[in-house]
């Protein structure tokens, strides 16, 4: 009769935690705020990722079967853009917002990860017409979509994370944008302006300048085409439009083959003097060379003639004539090479170039150098609308997917059955025992009362 007295049921178990209610229900929200607390703040901080996938594009990017560039011809790798250098370039560029962004620990501990896949680029009808008379040996612009992963842990916010996997992903596109405003197109214009430029160095100068020029539009047409428009506004706010051919043909005629050469007869006729002390003293010294070659040549030719004479006197084989006569004919055509150039530095030493005339040519020199320093900012202008308008950046979603950690509906779910199990249980032993309590003294009072009439 006692253990059935002492046997729990299910029905005393829900009569004891309904009788106490409102501490169950108090205990478990209290436990719910605190496992939500703990997930979403702790735990879900520490094991859940950010994933962002975006996909990019700029000239130089290929299929995985060629090897993708920089316009400054370093390699483009995707991984590159997680690399200590990037990342901390992009928390610079954020300024205060990426401040506790703590790039050493997300690098050494491997919080941070990036995919690549690689595919055709999706060309449009018109840049596909364009296109028609590019090279066919030309690789083919590619698509690249980035996958970045990066732990919670390293922000402090969705939205900081959202920002900087942003600039992560975004970073290729605006480093080789960055690479072509920035280029130096102007090497053999600075080469012009030099201290110690020479007159032939000034007009070799601008001869390899617009060479230059006109091997970049080259290449540009042979990628996107004879007809691929470019359109943009210039420092000074004229409005430039036009095929990449129309700028290249306007290029060409700034500076034509007739006027190089032109100015390279000029040159070389009347032996302009950049430096006229330093001119005669090297032209005096290079008419005792040529006075030496000529002299060593004339003994020369008057030996070869005299074995010549001889050979054919003796019936020496015709090979062995025909041979000495092609060494006799050099010997003399190097001799009269060297006579014509002694007589022209003479007559130079002679008769040197007024300075009106020296004047002039200067001012004729200096005239193609404006006109090929404005080309090349022409050009500059030209390849950086090209890229701006061959570049891209996408974001597959704007916000960021976040895989790992605990769901705050299932933090919230487990809380309320941690806090009603917790709270149930301590309900139910208190309950019991206060049972058991009151039990025990009920049967010791009937024992007394028993006892009591019988003493």
């Amino acid at each position: 009769m006692e253990n059935e007295e002492n046997v729990i049921t299910m029905g005393d178990i829900f009569r004891a935690i309904k009788k106490r209610a409102w501490i169950v229900a108090a205990v478990s929200v209290a436990c719910c705020l605190v496992f939500f607390c703990a997930v979403q703040f702790w735990y879900n901080n520490v094991n859940r990722d950010y994933k962002a996938t975006c996909y990019i594009s700029f000239p130089g990017v290929y299929s995985e079967k060629t090897q993708s560039v920089y316009p400054d011809g370093t390699v483009f790798r995707a991984e590159d853009i997680i690399s200590y250098e990037a990342l901390n370039d992009i928390k610079e560029q954020g300024g205060d917002l990426f401040a506790s962004v703590d790039i050493e620990k997300m690098i050494q501990e491997d919080r941070i990860s990036v995919s690549v896949e690689y595919s055709a680029a999706a060309a449009t009808a018109q840049t596909a017409a364009q296109s028609q008379s590019a090279s066919a040996a030309s690789p083919t612009q590619a698509d690249v979509k980035i996958t970045i992963n990066a732990s919670s842990s390293c922000f402090q916010n969705a939205d900081q994370a959202r920002e900087f996997i942003q600039m992560i992903a975004e970073y290729p596109v605006l480093y080789a944008q960055a690479l072509v405003e920035t280029s130096a197109y102007d090497m053999y214009l600075q080469n012009y302006r030099g201290e110690d430029a020479s007159y032939e160095l000034k007009v070799n100068s601008l001869v390899s300048q617009q060479k230059y020029l006109l091997d970049m539009y080259d290449d540009l047409i042979q990628t996107k085409g004879t007809y691929y428009i470019v359109s943009f506004t210039s420092e000074n706010g004229t409005s430039y439009s036009g095929t990449l051919d129309s700028f290249r043909s306007r290029c060409e005629a700034a500076f034509n083959q007739d006027e190089q050469q032109s100015l390279l007869e000029e040159l070389d006729v009347s032996g302009y003097m950049y430096d006229a002390d330093t001119f005669r003293e090297e032209a005096e010294n290079r008419l005792k060379v040529l006075d030496s070659k000529i002299a060593d040549l004339e003994f020369q030719i008057s030996e070869y003639g005299k074995l010549i004479s001889k050979t054919e006197s003796e019936g020496g084989s015709d090979s062995v004539v025909s041979q000495l006569l092609k060494l006799y004919t050099q010997l003399v055509q190097d001799q009269s090479t060297y006579k014509l150039e002694r007589d022209k530095t003479q007559q130079i030493l002679d008769n040197p170039p007024s300075e009106e005339e020296i004047a002039a040519f200067e001012a004729k020199l200096e005239s193609y150098y404006t006109i090929l320093q404005a080309q090349t900012q022409i050009y500059k202008n030209v390849r950086t609308q090209y890229f701006e308008q061959e570049s891209y950046f996408r974001m597959q979603n704007n916000k960021l997917a976040v895989t790992g950690g605990i769901s705050p509906v299932i933090a919230v779910i487990g809380g309320l059955i941690a806090g009603f199990i917790l709270s149930s249980a301590v309900v139910c032993v208190v309950e019991f025992s206060k049972m058991k309590k009151h039990a025990r003294q009920a049967e010791n009072s009937a024992r007394q009362e028993e006892d009591g009439p019988q003493a």
